[in-house]
């Protein structure tokens, strides 16, 4: 009984182990199989194949603006960095000096009264480094190259334009802070106008003025009589800084003066070679002045004339 019981349990476990042996052997033959290695990187790439990312769409950008500005004319008066008008101008008394002294950047020197000297420059530069002129005409001294501002008429004046940084490209002499240009009265039509001015220390003035113009040709003609005594009170110390007992309140002498100024100006329209607009302009000035030299406060001339 148990060798038959044993006997017929031996071929099970055998076909069982040689089963398990196909098995094994056979696993391996189907992942080297041609047709299983060619399917395995189509499944990858299937896989790694994704869909592109759409672009972004460009950005437009839409600048809109209006077209640059013409050029404005040499005579504009818009282009300069200052413009003073007949409103500042017009104030009683008031010199080119003092006019320009309230401008941003211009530095106005005055040596007395107004009748002596006074000058102005810009942006640092000297007198002599800044160009003036009267419709167009360069007042600078020839010499010195400095203009004495008392002897600028205020009166006859439509505008002074200052120019900071460099002079307009019409002008005969670039400066190297800038310019001043004084613009005179020239209207279409005719004008006729008169004044007296009375201040204090003698100062009186009288002046005439008339013009007349049309589209082509206007004209100016001014002239001007000025006086003053200048006979001001001051301290004098007799010399003697340091000893007040000397001290007396003296009165200026010999600073009087009297001024005769004559201007004529005109300007035509022309054309340029190149058929461009252009004009002619003319200026004329008489001026005569007589004037005291009181000299020096502690030793006074009472006799000296300029």
């Amino acid at each position: 009984m148990r060798s038959t019981s044993w006997s017929a349990h031996l071929p099970r476990t055998g076909a069982i182990g040689m089963t398990a042996c196909a098995l094994a052997l056979g696993s391996p033959a189907w992942a080297q199989s041609p047709a299983e290695t060619t399917a395995q990187p189509e499944a990858e790439a299937d896989t790694d194949d994704s869909e592109p990312e759409p672009e972004p769409a460009p950005l437009e950008v839409l600048v809109t603006g209006s077209g640059p500005n013409p050029v404005a004319s040499l005579r504009d008066p818009t282009v300069a960095s200052y413009v003073l008008r007949q409103e500042a101008l017009g104030t009683p008394g008031q010199s080119a000096a003092e006019a320009l002294a309230r401008v941003p950047g211009v530095q106005a020197s005055r040596h007395g009264s107004g009748s002596d000297m006074a000058t102005a420059s810009l942006r640092g530069a000297t007198s002599a480094q800044t160009p003036i002129s009267l419709a167009g005409i360069r007042l600078n001294d020839d010499l010195t190259g400095t203009v004495d501002l008392s002897t600028v008429p205020l009166w006859i004046l439509d505008r002074v334009e200052i120019y900071r940084g460099n002079a307009p490209g019409d002008s005969d002499r670039m400066g190297i802070g800038g310019a001043v240009r004084f613009e005179p009265r020239l209207p279409r039509k005719a004008e006729l106008g008169a004044g007296i001015d009375i201040g204090s220390f003698g100062a009186r003035q009288t002046r005439l003025l008339y013009a007349t113009g049309g589209r082509d040709a206007r004209a100016l003609l001014a002239l001007q009589l000025s006086r003053g005594q200048n006979d001001f009170d001051y301290h004098h110390d007799g010399g003697t800084a340091l000893d007040p007992t000397d001290d007396r309140t003296v009165r200026r002498a010999n600073a009087d003066h009297r001024t005769v100024d004559l201007w004529a100006v005109s300007r035509t329209a022309a054309r340029g070679i190149d058929g461009a607009p252009a004009s002619t302009t003319i200026v004329f000035n008489g001026f005569a002045r007589e004037a005291g030299a009181p000299g020096l406060q502690v030793l006074p001339a009472e006799q000296a004339r300029a």
